[in-house]
């Protein structure tokens, strides 16, 4: 018959290794899994409310048509960037507003992104797509009002 303390202290050692980590395992699991989705009685985690439970603004998405920006090297401009931009509505009823405003906001990301093409360094050799995202995101908020807009997403069309 097989019983693991006979076998010797260097295969027990291991064997009492395996069911002790199993065991820390299973607890940290268990206890991540209550920590992150809440306890059963109240629906609670970490002593606040869930939050994925709360969300009450579902945010929607603007394609808007693509916005032609010139890439400049020192005062002369090289070429022109087509950029394809969505932009994240905090919430589906501000969809229309932001529609009705559109020229508007149109024409501030054109004036924001000549601006930030006179800004560029002549050694500058790429375009930095979170600065112009930053600068979109501003003039969001000067014209439709700051949290409007939660992010201005850019990719280079060509």
């Amino acid at each position: 018959m097989f019983v693991p303390w006979e076998i010797g202290s260097a295969a027990m050692k291991k064997i009492l290794f395996i069911l002790i980590g199993l065991v820390v395992l299973g607890g940290v699991g268990g206890g991540g899994y209550k920590a992150w989705m809440g306890s059963w009685e109240d629906g609670t985690g970490l002593g606040q409310a869930n939050s994925f439970s709360t969300v009450k603004e579902i945010p929607a998405y603007i394609e808007l048509q693509p916005v032609t920006a010139p890439f400049r090297r020192g005062d002369k401009n090289v070429q022109y960037l087509v950029l394809s931009i969505n932009l994240e509505v905090r919430d589906k009823d501000l969809v229309d507003s932001v529609r009705e405003r559109m020229p508007r906001l149109l024409d501030t990301y054109t004036s924001e992104l000549y601006a930030l093409a006179g800004e560029r360094g002549p050694e500058q050799r790429s375009i930095n797509l979170a600065r112009v995202q930053a600068r979109l995101l501003t003039g969001s908020d000067r014209v439709l009002g700051p949290g409007v807009i939660r992010a201005v997403l850019v990719q280079l069309a060509r």
